[in-house]
């Protein structure tokens, strides 16, 4: 009988995509919603927001809370220092959209992943 180990940290950037993927269709449907306008002030005002995040079955609940709550804390402070840096207050919905259809969960896993062995060589 062969056993395979499961690298942890490889299980972590799966579920940190997959919770970033859904932090940013969430935000697209919310601008949806709203006649097609997010601001900064509304995504800083969703404290919300994981409730309303639809989680891929394979995240285990018991790591949910605690790497969703982070998860969202990382994307939404990406998004608005983004903002802040280009000098713009809003996202359209067809800006958000474009975000949904570039942020997949195997870039994320590559972006996360990639950071994480950056900040293991520092």
């Amino acid at each position: 009988m062969i056993l395979l180990k499961i690298n942890p940290r490889e299980e972590t950037y799966r579920m940190q995509a997959a919770v970033g993927v859904g932090v940013v269709k969430f935000l697209c449907e919310e601008c949806d919603k709203q006649g097609g306008i997010i601001t900064m002030g509304d995504i800083l005002g969703m404290n919300v927001l994981k409730y309303g995040i639809t989680l891929p079955k394979h995240i285990p609940t018991k790591y949910a809370d605690g790497l969703i709550n982070e998860t969202v804390y990382i994307v939404m402070k990406v998004l608005v220092d983004a903002m802040a840096e280009l000098g713009i207050e809003r996202f359209t919905s067809s800006a958000m959209h474009m975000l949904v259809e570039k942020f997949t969960e195997r870039r994320l896993y590559e972006i996360i992943k990639t950071g994480d062995k950056h900040d293991e060589e520092v």
